[in-house]
């Protein structure tokens, strides 16, 4: 069986090592579309015999880009996967055992998951050494994160995203499990510190056009509203691994 992974990355440094010592053992290819990343990204990426790095074509929003390029890369996996998944970098997709479970429901005629999202939290970031669904366990219910990213390309004609793509709308041979048993854990609340920083550089980076249209208006939290989504989220978090 073999699983194509695909990607965008801007200024991902932080979160790179995460996600290769994730999905290295998962994919049997991993496509990463950088938008312009100006860090050492491009650098952690070509460490990893599995990447192929694509550059992004710069557009009047990176979300459109984004959504544009997402909608269109996995369609060059059928003929010669038999899954693909679509991931941020901070988005894991989790099962104890992701490439059987992908084969039993080849078997059994699935063609798309229906994962169950969970924001993940940590009062610190973690040590870049460690397995983050080993040494960050606990998190939140978070159901736009249920993201139907991982899929059949030959059975799938398209997915549809939309901005952001919390929401799609496949089209194809569209056979969802019956049962839920693959998580998408978001990696982003990883400590203040961390979290007020990213957020800063991904506000930054909106353009006119984003602001215009109310894109990721989440970005305009202040640092005491974001410290405070982090102390709620401890409170309530439960152990989801």
């Amino acid at each position: 069986m073999r699983i194509d992974l695909y990607g965008p990355c801007w200024n991902e440094e932080s979160m790179i090592p995460f996600f290769l010592r994730h999905y290295e053992p998962i994919a049997d290819r991993i496509v990463i579309f950088d938008d312009g990343s100006s860090d050492r990204s491009r650098e952690l990426w070509q460490q990893s015999a599995k990447v192929e790095l694509r550059q992004l074509d710069q557009g009047e929003s990176s979300n459109i880009t984004v959504m544009t390029e997402m909608n269109r890369c996995w369609k060059e996996s059928r003929g010669r996967a038999d899954w693909v998944i679509i991931a941020d970098i901070d988005e894991f997709f989790y099962h104890p055992r992701l490439r059987d479970y992908l084969a039993e429901c080849t078997a059994n005629g699935f063609t798309i998951l229906q994962p169950i999202g969970m924001d993940m939290v940590s009062t610190d970031f973690p040590d870049s050494e460690s397995d983050l669904t080993k040494t960050i366990r606990r998190g939140v219910p978070l159901h736009w994160m249920d993201k139907p990213a991982v899929f059949n390309p030959d059975a799938i004609e398209e997915m549809n995203y939309e901005i952001g793509r919390h929401e799609a709308a496949p089209t194809g041979r569209v056979v969802f499990s019956p049962t839920r048993e693959v998580k998408l854990l978001h990696y982003k609340h990883l400590g203040a510190e961390y979290l007020v920083s990213r957020t800063k550089e991904l506000r930054d980076r909106r353009t006119q056009l984003d602001r215009e249209r109310g894109w990721s208006v989440h970005l305009d939290r202040p640092p005491e509203q974001l410290q405070r989504s982090i102390e709620r989220m401890l409170a309530k978090a439960r152990e989801v691994i």
